[in-house]
This record gives structure tokens, sequence and C-alpha cells, in this order.
């Protein structure tokens, strides 16, 4: 599905996973405030699973996750949602 004048969800999760690509060649900490589509596609990246499997997933306001890479291990937590 397309949004007249939005994008599909795989064109926002290829946007937001080569965002995130970027980021990870950073070195330090990284704050990224974003909207739930984009914390879908976060979510999907560092757990290793399809976007459209987290599709039904209960995302509240201000939920807040740690991503991290460790040893080219990438994991995510949610710490509040």
């Amino acid at each position: 599905f397309v949004n007249l004048k939005g994008e599909s969800f795989d064109d926002l999760n290829k946007r937001v996973i080569s965002f995130i690509k970027k980021v990870e060649k950073r070195k330090g900490p990284v704050l990224i405030v974003t909207h739930v589509g984009c914390i879908r596609a976060i979510y999907s990246y560092f757990k290793g699973i399809p976007f459209q499997e987290n599709i039904g997933m209960k995302i509240n306001h201000g939920i807040i996750m740690k991503c991290s890479i460790e040893k080219d291990k990438k994991r995510v937590n949610i710490i509040k949602n």
C-alpha cells in the first residue's frame, strides 16, 4: 500500500535502514527520536526479522529502545513501552 502523498512500508524500511547503517559507522552513543514507522523498521533490523512481522506489535507513545552492536551481533531491548 502506498499513500498518495507518502511512501510504502518497503520504501520507509529501506530509507530507515540506509540511515541506520550510516549511524552504525559513528563512534559513541547516538540518540534517535522518531515515529512508530521508523521504530518498527529499526526494531526489525536489530532483531533480524522482516519488517512485516512486527506490524501488529503494540508500540506506545514514548517508547524507549536501546540498540547496540557488539562483535557484529545486533541487540535491541525495549526499556519502556
